[in-house]
């Protein structure tokens, strides 16, 4: 009966952990989706995702990688060394890359060991993070980029990792889109703007030029 008894405990005491987890996360994400909905600064919004996710997913280091045509650039970052070549850095997406995976699975991908991968590209004057772990950034039917999180030991994502970061990933792929459309439209505004002020110069101008003939015109059928 006792040996029941500290079975049952044990279980209940471990439902209570996953149910206050969850809890966790949840709070978590809505705080999230709260936070990156305050703003519509493009160039706000990346460092504003990469803050909300240490809060869901702690790292060791982290990017925001957007797609741009056939190459990947940072959008953001945290933990990288204050070295210019970071914000100059562009990926080449090759037919064997992982992002590909990434955008077509739609699914997080963890990798315990990079040292261990075939291929895998370390850059030399970034400090060595053996776990790593992608996420897709899917806004729409698009795959827009990636967030791409790293951790110093090997094995040291977990599945909870992939699938609390995934779930980070939705909100922070729309505010991404939404900043990115309304940076767009505010551009669009200012060159309909532009026009306008050009449209009205050029009347202004043609208006003066027509005046003066014409006022002479009249003066000669007056005469």
């Amino acid at each position: 009966v006792m040996i029941r008894q500290f079975v049952s405990f044990q279980e209940n005491a471990a439902l209570f952990d996953q149910e206050q987890r969850r809890r966790r996360l949840a709070e978590a994400l809505s705080q999230a989706a709260r936070t990156l909905s305050t703003s519509l600064d493009y160039q706000a919004v990346p460092p504003l995702v990469l803050d909300q996710l240490a809060l869901v997913v702690p790292y060791e280091r982290c990017s925001i990688m957007l797609r741009q045509e056939k190459h990947l650039f940072i959008a953001a970052q945290r933990g990288f060394p204050a070295d210019k070549r970071t914000t100059e850095l562009r990926i080449e997406i090759k037919p064997d890359d992982n992002y590909l995976v990434l955008e077509s699975s739609r699914q997080p991908l963890v990798l315990p060991d990079v040292t261990q991968v075939p291929g895998w590209t370390i850059v030399p004057w970034l400090p060595l993070n053996k776990a790593w772990m992608g996420v897709p950034l899917e806004s729409g039917e698009d795959v827009i980029g990636m967030i791409s999180l790293t951790r110093r030991e090997a094995n040291a994502f977990t599945p909870e990792d992939a699938n609390q970061a995934l779930a980070f990933a939705g909100p922070a792929a729309i505010a991404l889109e939404n900043a990115r459309l309304y940076q767009e439209l505010s551009q669009a505004y200012r060159i309909v703007e532009t026009l306008d002020r050009t449209k009205s110069r050029f009347i202004e101008i043609v208006a003066h030029e027509l005046r003066t003939p014409l006022t002479v015109i009249k003066g000669y059928s007056q005469t």
